[in-house]
């Protein structure tokens, strides 16, 4: 076996030189065209959407995902499952903001 037409990929498998190229341009593809198939809803109207859920934490919204939570309704396709980077420039403040259980500024100066 020839050391030089091998190469170990990131998971430590062994492969023929070449293949590694290839196997990266089709998942670099595919991952390509479902991103850009996706539109999601504007961040505000899906944002009313999580917060009508009345889930209390990231932990609760990775489960929603997941599909976990009995008695949910199932998340709409464009209501993305990680809101935090789809959202990120687009008015992203943070999980208690999405989920819609930030406290008024007024009940925190209490």
């Amino acid at each position: 076996m020839e050391i030089e037409n091998q190469f170990k990929d990131s998971r430590g498998f062994r492969g023929e030189k070449g293949s590694e190229a290839v196997a990266s341009g089709v998942l670099g593809m595919a991952k390509a065209s479902r991103n850009r198939a996706k539109k999601y809803r504007s961040f505000e109207e899906a944002r009313l959407f999580a917060a009508g859920l009345n889930l209390q934490s990231r932990k609760q919204w990775r489960d929603y995902v997941k599909g976990t939570n009995a008695g949910l309704p199932v998340r709409p396709n464009d209501v993305p499952a990680h809101p935090d980077g789809i959202y990120k420039t687009k008015g992203w403040q943070g999980w208690r903001h999405w989920l819609g259980t930030e406290k008024a500024q007024e009940d925190q100066l209490a």
